[in-house]
């Protein structure tokens, strides 16, 4: 039975050691460095150069005294002055993910850049958040620019504090700028699952758990404002970017897997959590049939963005727990990923996906896992190690 709070232990916190010998990027970072020699843990998770590579390892060592040159990324300042650098997300932003958006719209695309900037300089969190995902940009096309990456991470904080007084809020003048920071952050979500993928000590499936959880609070910001979202300007876009599947007619019985994935969920129990797999299920396999059909960039956005948002929330749980079936569906949604690998924020992460998904279900399960183990295997033997493909963002 549980008890009443005043019967719970007070909860105190750990005591952490000091690295007081780690590596300028986490010292920038304010991460506690493993202090790991040649690359720390840290600096292999986000595929950065670590300054321990720069020096001799006995440089490091106690009772040592020499110290690395900072390089630009670990001299910026954490208040943020570094103008040059947030010129080059700005103009990153118009001339990369928004261009790429708008191709063969050049019309409508100007106009949208045209009110977007307006909107970014009348809320500043909405330009801290643009900021974060220009400068995430960059780092999955360049991944020695650590000095982007870290530049990144601090206009994110200062994106989500300047943001949290209206999350959940229906106020009019704030819908849009919170419809557009849910989706934006969203897609920062996704492509930090991209740059995690070396670090051992975090589960891929956890995080990409994670990210989905990220991914719907656009849900939340357009129950509380669709109807000022769709007298806005931006409506227009939004609703292209909502039918955009609409002119394709998805065959999920078309694909070989479908219906054997489909008979795994008779066995599932209770009756509620049978729905919610067979929901997600139909949701998926739609999607890789709609995918397979077409090669619009705008179709790969919105079903790549959409899946954590139109299956049930409560998928996740049974993920997290390593229901088989939920991770069997999980492995057909690395499938879906794996197909608009192109996109930037999606890169090499379903493969990462597949084979921890592989290892936790172990061997009774290879005939459910069969069609999708092939289908990146392919893509994988097609694909230059170290590509980092970059296109269109998310735009909410």
């Amino acid at each position: 039975m549980p008890t009443d709070s005043g019967d719970k232990p007070q909860r105190t916190r750990r005591a952490h050691a000091k690295s007081r010998r780690g590596c300028l990027q986490c010292k920038k970072r304010h991460h506690k460095c493993d202090e790991t020699h040649p690359e720390c843990k840290s600096c292999l998770r986000f595929r950065v150069r670590c300054s321990f590579k720069d020096v001799p390892s006995e440089a490091c060592t106690p009772g040592s005294q020499t110290e690395t040159t900072p390089d630009i990324a670990t001299s910026t300042s954490d208040q943020g002055s570094d103008n040059t650098l947030d010129l080059e997300l700005m103009a990153n932003i118009f001339l990369g993910p928004l261009h790429d958006l708008f191709r063969g719209q050049e019309e409508k695309g100007h106009e949208f850049i045209k009110e977007h900037t307006a909107l970014l300089f009348s809320k500043r969190y909405l330009l801290h958040q643009v900021l974060a995902m220009s400068g995430l940009h960059l780092f999955s096309q360049d991944r020695s620019r650590l000095d982007v990456y870290l530049r990144s991470s601090y206009h994110q904080k200062e994106a989500l504090n300047l943001a949290q007084p209206h999350i959940g809020s229906a106020a009019e003048d704030h819908s849009l700028a919170m419809f557009l920071f849910a989706g934006y952050t969203a897609s920062c979500a996704s492509a930090e699952m991209v740059f995690s993928q070396n670090h051992e000590d975090d589960n891929p499936i956890d995080i990409t758990v994670h990210a989905w959880g990220l991914s719907r609070g656009i849900v939340i910001v357009s129950t509380l404002n669709w109807s000022y979202i769709q007298s806005s300007w931006a409506w227009p876009i939004i609703q292209q970017q909502i039918d955009v599947d609409s002119a394709f007619e998805s065959r999920p019985k078309d694909i070989p897997a479908y219906s054997m994935v489909r008979a795994l969920t008779f066995g599932v129990q209770p009756a509620e959590d049978r729905q919610i797999c067979l929901n997600a299920i139909e949701h998926t396999f739609r999607a890789i049939s709609l995918l397979q059909q077409c090669t619009d960039q705008q179709l790969w956005i919105k079903l790549a963005s959409s899946w954590p948002i139109e299956i049930d929330a409560r998928l996740d749980g049974l993920v997290t727990e390593r229901h088989p079936v939920a991770l069997v569906i999980m492995a057909y949604y690395a499938c879906m990923l794996n197909l608009v690998s192109e996109l930037w924020w999606v890169g090499a992460w379903p493969q990462t996906l597949l084979r921890h998904i592989v290892d936790a279900l172990g061997d009774e399960w290879t005939e459910f896992l069969q069609w999708p183990m092939e289908i990146l295997t392919h893509t994988q033997a097609h694909t230059p190690v170290g590509s980092h493909p970059a296109q269109s963002t998310p735009s909410g």
